[in-house]
């Protein structure tokens, strides 16, 4: 079977992993954390800061932030993407000018498209039902059907998670 078996399907990580990017040097925090928040809204996502926390230790600051964002795509495709960034050993440099962070810097991202997810608005049930004859008609509909737009559904969430990646590494020095 193809990946009409698998919900979610994951573009970057997966259900045991994430895709992961460090960096020991220089970056801009403050830039990262807005252009992505920036990033995300231009795309409509719900955005949801579910952890920020910061511990100042001798050999520096740790912060370690959370970020959940969703956007409905149509009644059947859901867009997730779980952004975690942690910072050990932070301290605060000026260059040209301008404050930035030196210390070890980790982002993890996990991007995925869910589909037949449960909705509020349709009073929390799936389009299909969780029958075996429904995984049937939905695995029919998925091959047939929505072939073309779940192929193009995958390609822009990809897009749209490799574009948050670049900005990330825009600000790395």
């Amino acid at each position: 079977m193809g990946k009409e078996s698998k919900n979610p399907i994951y573009v970057y990580g997966s259900s045991r992993g994430y895709y992961l990017l460090k960096h020991n040097g220089l970056f801009d925090k403050s830039a990262i954390y807005s252009d992505i928040k920036a990033r995300l809204k231009s795309y409509k996502y719900d955005i949801n800061d579910k952890n920020h926390t910061e511990k100042v230790s001798p050999a520096g600051k740790e912060s370690k932030i959370v970020i959940e964002a969703s956007r409905k795509v149509t009644e059947y495709i859901k867009f997730n993407i779980e952004i975690t960034y942690i910072i050990f050993r932070e301290i605060n440099v000026l260059l040209d000018d301008k404050k930035i962070s030196k210390g070890e810097f980790e982002f993890r991202i996990m991007a995925n498209m869910e589909k037949n997810y449960k909705d509020s608005a349709r009073k929390n049930q799936k389009t299909f039902k969780s029958s075996r004859i429904a995984e049937v008609q939905r695995h029919i509909y998925e091959k047939t059907i929505l072939k073309e737009k779940l192929n193009e559904s995958e390609d822009l969430i990809f897009d749209e998670a490799t574009e948050i990646i670049d900005i990330i590494k825009k600000h790395l020095y």
